[in-house]
């Protein structure tokens, strides 16, 4: 059975998206991907850009994927440049924040004075960051995890945060897509 895609419309763009079980998930983004541009696309012969990242521009598509735990994400788009990212949370990682992150998150993940709501913010914050890496490049050391994502600074990108449905419910993940003008 496919997974379902759905679709959110952006100011930059509509973009696809698919939650699906991790298993066997290059096939499940190549069976989407093949729906979509209706042609058929194998794993094996999807360029890779010079910044790593699936090169679909032959197809008319910007596409991004993640996994996290037992699931994965794809994003594409005909119109806009893409990001995505899903982060299952863990236990811990919140300390990073003081070292990594922007004086204004690191005081907003403070002000909760709650760890669970703390760690939710900042898996929030890093899967923006990671979505927003993922659509720009750029250094991630230098330029993404010091940049601000508690709000958007600019009309040329988007941050958009769907519900997971059960997923959410049943297992702590965060998720988040970046949507940019294509250019």
């Amino acid at each position: 059975m496919k997974p379902t895609v759905q679709k959110i419309s952006a100011v930059q763009g509509d973009v696809f998206y698919s939650v699906f079980n991790k298993t066997d998930y290059h096939d499940t983004i190549c069976e989407i991907l093949s729906s979509a541009v209706n042609e058929k696309i194998k794993y094996e012969n999807i360029p890779i850009n010079e910044l790593g990242r699936p090169d679909f521009s032959s197809w008319g598509l910007d596409v991004n994927w993640t996994h996290s735990h037992k699931f994965c994400v794809l994003a594409y788009s005909f119109t806009a440049r893409v990001g995505v990212d899903l982060e299952f949370h863990k236990d811990g990682p919140v300390k990073v924040a003081n070292r990594f992150f922007h004086p204004e998150e690191v005081k907003a993940i403070a002000d909760l004075h709650d760890k669970h709501l703390g760690q939710e913010l900042f898996f929030k914050l890093w899967s923006r960051k990671e979505a927003f890496y993922k659509c720009f490049g750029g250094s991630f050391f230098k330029d993404v995890l010091p940049r601000s994502v508690l709000s958007e600074e600019s009309s040329h990108f988007s941050f958009y945060e769907p519900s997971l449905g059960e997923l959410e419910e049943n297992s702590p993940y965060s998720f988040c897509i970046v949507v940019s003008k294509k250019e």
